[in-house]
């Protein structure tokens, strides 16, 4: 067989492999036309894998590779590895058990290889893809990857985890799960997709094959063969690309709309994909089937046909005994979907993205609301759901009351009940509202002239007697002083006293918890002022439990509701951004700002934020020109409501500044930024989290013009700044360090910039993940540095450190990698070791340049190559680099 009719062979089976077992001969015939031997040829490799359920667990593959190579394998070791016995194999490669032979440990692990026919550059690029996504999951709910490689022959292969278990709807089939019972094992999935996704991976391809479940109940996540990692290059064509070309790289049944029209997707596409798999479980068949279609068939039936509720498709089921599924059984009634089952898998389901739940955490929080019989956030949010829910949740005392009178007699006794507790409420919220503007009347007269004696009273003062006050006087009124204090709190939070703050909101919580319960309204706002609270302080996954906390309680919430639900999504895109999971953001702000929409809102002071924040997330993933129409949108907006001189716009000017210190525009980026901090010394002072970011976009504009000195000052009043407010306890503070360190290296200083390193470095330690660049590029400047200063025995200890990370995180080929290797060699060629820093300075270069790498970088590392080659006398290789 020649090259060029394997290739067609190969570049057919590769298209064929992600679609269902119904499309593919269709697929196949339509590609082949009257070429019955290439037909032939593909089928046969094809019919080898029917029963694959992923690309680590495949079926008996076809003669025509005469795969007596993957046999070579059984009883030889690869690696540590001693190959046992061959689990499957397929059209893409072999999956063999083995175990551990150094006798370190015992352990059995899936060895995957690729088939030696199948090193086309598409096929091992896909193979290294899964590698890395793989590499950089660590989930219970996911089988994970413990090595990996290139074998003595060159054959690319994987060491998994060995998962001994049978495919989800196997597993769902012979245990005969009862409705509940599906639903706990599902969230397990949702579990599993969750992490994916906080770890910038979509699956793509969920699907009960994709999904295996141990006997002891164990869910296990496989297969990201397909995956896509988000980043900033999101938008690549590639897949409209093979689906226009009719290549369908995922299962159309299980496929979102976006993904079968070749559209952009998101983590709600992995949402539409687990609401058919939701929607299987729960009747036994999938919402729409797509046997024997063409990719625009596939496409016009999404468009024209809507998905029965599964309470009316099982019912349906159940009625035609032929298209029922054994694995139904025991027999789920109708009933028991009809309601909230039926909308959150039709949420799920929906056509449009943005109509979905906006992440899979959703969807997992209101199946766990639906299994505790509380009331879920696709149903439609009425008294007489609620009535439903409450008699759900307390069926005895119902039927007790049942057994005297009629149920219209106990939903009239409920409807007048809630009517005198909502009048009682109203009474109460006006009376406290009264007490609580009489208490700050009193707390100002006390600031007055005649109440001071002529004691001039500040800002801080003033909150300090307020909170002695509220503590001493309204300790008989908790809902009062639980009020007081949150105000205070809040406050004090906007002033930047943290730590008073803090203690404020929680002296609020206690007193609302003892007070009103943990199910209210006053307790969601305090979980909300705490997650902006602790955003503040650069603590964000406690910031996200907060908001969460809030999130869960939004159905209690009945003052400006959907306010609070637009905030209490927005403070959680907010993290998303800070963890730089900026599509997960984006879509976040999206639904905050799709509910401001729905109330005629979105050009309002909330509205202006979340077009501001859009705006960031544009920059950051270089979509320039949306980013500036949406800041100059904001930046007219905010002015127009708020005044010119109000902090929002300066906030709006500090970020312009910063789009355009981005575009390397920095005549327009410092004139943004001077009048951004201008504005905020003006309303915040000097020692103010608000200023010290304004000083540091300053500085940062300052250092990339070249003016060091300048930027050395504005780095240090920024540092100043956060260290009065925060001191080591806030991730900018470790960048201030670190940036102030840098520019003290490029002056010169090296001692002032070692200390400002090594703090950077201990900061960062402890403030941020360990995925963070930050961490590689403080210990790459700090090895650096020490290596210029001939400390080079922790200088390589550090870069070696730098070099692992980023290898681990970014991949060999990155130029981080490649930057952390250059400074390497040149440690290696001040300690004497001229063979091996040759060898790190010259694959480190040959990357850089491939990567387009910043050019003081490269001719860095150029430089240190003429250095040692100028000590070894190797004058060719000096010549050749000239």
């Amino acid at each position: 067989m020649n090259a060029k009719r394997w290739k067609q062979i190969e570049e057919l089976f590769a298209a064929a492999l992600g679609i269902s077992d119904e499309q593919q001969d269709y697929f196949l015939r339509e590609k082949c036309g009257e070429d019955r031997e290439l037909y032939d040829e593909v089928k046969s490799l094809l019919d080898e894998d029917k029963n694959m359920h992923s690309l680590l667990y495949e079926s008996p593959v076809s003669p025509l590779f005469e795969f007596s190579s993957d046999a070579q394998y059984i009883g030889k070791n690869l690696g540590v590895y001693h190959i046992e016995k061959q689990i499957a194999s397929g059209g893409m490669g072999a999956v063999f058990l083995a175990s551990r032979n150094d006798g370190l440990y015992e352990q059995k692990v899936a060895l995957k290889i690729i088939h030696s026919g199948l090193k086309s550059a598409s096929f091992l690029q896909r193979f290294e893809r899964e590698r890395q996504i793989l590499a950089g999951l660590n989930h219970p709910n996911i089988a994970y990857l413990l090595d990996g490689g290139i074998s003595k022959e060159g054959t690319p292969y994987l060491v998994m985890e060995y998962v001994d278990g049978k495919p989800f709807d196997v597993f769902v089939r012979e245990k005969k799960l009862r409705i509940s019972e599906r639903l706990r094992l599902f969230m397990k999935v949702c579990e599993a997709v969750i992490y994916a996704h906080n770890h910038l991976v979509i699956h793509r391809d969920l699907k009960p094959g994709n999904i295996f479940v141990t006997e002891e109940g164990q869910v296990k996540l496989l297969d990201f063969g397909i995956a896509k990692v988000l980043s900033a290059e999101d938008n690549t064509p590639e897949m409209h690309t093979m689906i226009e070309g009719g290549v369908i790289p995922f299962t159309p049944e299980y496929a979102s709309p976006e993904q079968i029209e070749g559209k952009n997707i998101s983590t709600v596409s992995d949402v539409y994909s687990l609401g058919v798999l939701l929607y299987e479980l729960l009747c036994g068949q999938r919402p729409y089937q797509f046997k024997t279609k063409t990719l625009l068939e596939m496409q016009q039936v999404l468009q024209n046909t809507v998905a029965q509720k599964p309470s009316i498709a099982i019912k349906k089921a159940t009625e035609n005994s032929e298209d029922a599924h054994s694995w139904l059984l025991p027999i789920t009634p109708a009933r028991i979907l009809k309601g909230d089952l039926d909308n959150i898998c039709l949420k799920m389901l929906k056509k449009e993205p943005e109509l979905r739940y906006h992440s899979v955490e959703l969807v997992k929080m209101d199946i766990e609301r639906y299994l505790a019989g509380l009331p879920v956030s696709a149903a439609n949010d009425n008294f007489t759901y609620r009535v439903s829910k409450f008699i759900g949740r307390h069926k005895l005392a119902v039927g007790l009351t049942a057994s005297f009178i009629t149920a219209l007699t106990v939903v009239s006794i409920f409807y007048t009940l809630q009517l005198q507790q909502e009048t009682k409420r109203a009474q109460q919220e006006a009376k406290k509202t009264g007490q609580v503007a009489e208490f700050l009347k009193s707390l100002f007269e006390t600031a007055s002239p005649e109440g001071s004696r002529g004691k001039i009273f500040t800002a801080v003062d003033l909150l300090e007697a307020g909170a002695k006050n509220v503590e001493n006087s309204l300790f008989e009124q908790p809902d009062v002083q639980a009020e007081m204090f949150a105000i205070i709190g809040d406050v004090n939070r906007r002033i930047g006293r943290y730590a008073e703050a803090e203690t404020m909101e929680n002296k609020s919580l206690e007193r609302n918890l003892t007070f009103f319960g943990a199910r209210s309204e006053a307790v969601a706002r305090n979980y909300f002022n705490l997650g902006n609270l602790y955003y503040d302080l650069g603590q964000y996954e406690r910031s996200e439990n907060n908001l969460m906390e809030a999130l869960n309680l939004r159905n209690f919430v009945r003052t400006e509701a959907d306010f609070f639900y637009s905030d209490v999504l927005a403070g959680l895109a907010d993290v998303e951004y800070q963890n730089r999971d900026y599509i997960r953001s984006d879509s976040l702000f999206a639904a905050a700002q799709a509910i401001l929409e729905r109330s005629a809102n979105s050009e309002s002071v909330r509205g202006a934020a979340i077009f501001n924040a859009r705006a960031a997330i544009a920059r950051r993933l270089g979509k320039f020109d949306q980013a500036s129409k949406l800041y100059q949108k904001t930046l007219a907006l905010r002015k127009s409501l708020l005044g010119s001189d109000h902090a929002d716009v300066a906030h709006t000017l500090n970020h312009i500044g910063r789009l355009y210190y981005m575009q390397g525009k920095f005549s327009d980026a410092e004139a943004y930024a001077r009048e951004g901090l201008a504005l905020r010394e003006k309303i915040f002072g000097e020692n103010h989290q608000e200023t010290g970011a304004s000083l540091s976009n300053l500085a940062n504009i300052l250092k990339s013009s070249g003016r060091l000195k300048e930027a050395e000052k504005y780095y240090r009043r920024s540092f100043n700044a956060f260290m009065k407010v925060v001191g080591e306890n806030h991730q900018y503070a470790g960048s201030l360090s670190y940036n102030l360190g840098m520019t003290l290296y490029e002056l010169g200083r090296l001692k002032d910039a070692e200390d400002k390193l090594r703090l950077a470095i201990r900061i960062n330690d402890k403030q941020l993940s360990p995925e963070h660049a930050i961490h590689v590029n403080s210990r790459i400047a700090l090895g650096r540095l020490l290596t210029d200063e001939n400390q080079t025995d922790e200088a390589y200890t550090l870069l070696q450190y730098a070099y692992k990370l980023s290898r681990e995180n970014n991949g060999e080929q990155h130029k981080t990698t490649a930057l952390a290797a250059s400074e390497m060699g040149h440690c290696l060629l001040k300690m004497g070791n001229f063979d091996l820093a040759e060898n790190r300075l010259t694959a480190a270069i040959a990357i850089l340049k491939k990567e387009n790498a910043e050019e003081q970088n490269l001719q860095r590392s150029l430089k240190y190559l003429r250095q040692l080659y100028k000590i070894t006398g190797n004058l060719a290789q000096l010549r050749a680099l000239d």
